[in-house]
């Protein structure tokens, strides 16, 4: 698909769904050699499997704007949206899309295109506003993200109540 220019399959996974179902690719093929030769039992399948593919990536596209969306409403309500400039909000859509990854000063630094510097401070931030947590790697530091955005408001709110108590 790609070498026909059809760009859009380069972050759609056909391979997935054929794994899911091997026997109805075989049964799909041997209809095919059992009439003749007949390509429409192929054809047919593998393009069920391709618009399944295309939906599997439009609701995947859905699903990030809706998070994005309430990532940002969120972040209005919240205050933080004042305190956090766009490549940190992006770091945060980045990890709230990767549960469980630990990230980097300089993954992100290449990732956003950014020093190493920059990337450190604006994760550095994000946690120290209980958006990320600091974990101990070797000598440095790895950051880890909430697994969902209610986690995220959870340890934010976790945060600023023991920030609050503090100031007492």
């Amino acid at each position: 698909m790609l070498k026909c220019g059809y760009t859009a399959f380069r972050y759609i996974s056909i391979s997935k769904l054929l794994k899911n179902a091997p026997a109805q690719y075989v049964k799909s093929y041997l209809y095919t050699e059992t009439d003749g030769m007949d390509l429409t039992y192929f054809v047919n399948y593998q393009s069920e499997i391709i618009a399944r593919a295309v939906q599997e990536y439009i609701d995947y596209i859905r699903n990030i704007i809706r998070t994005r969306e309430e990532l940002t409403r969120w972040f209005y309500r919240s205050g933080l949206l004042t305190k956090l400039n766009g490549r940190q909000r992006d770091i945060v859509l980045m990890a709230i899309s990767q549960p469980g990854v630990l990230f980097s000063a300089s993954e992100i630094a290449e990732r956003m295109g950014v020093a190493e510097n920059t990337a450190r401070d604006d994760l550095k931030k994000l946690a120290e506003l209980g958006i990320m947590r600091v974990l101990k790697e070797g000598k440095g530091k790895v950051y880890t993200s909430p697994k969902s955005i209610r986690d995220l408001k959870k340890w934010h709110q976790k945060k600023n109540s023991v920030l609050s108590t503090q100031d007492w």
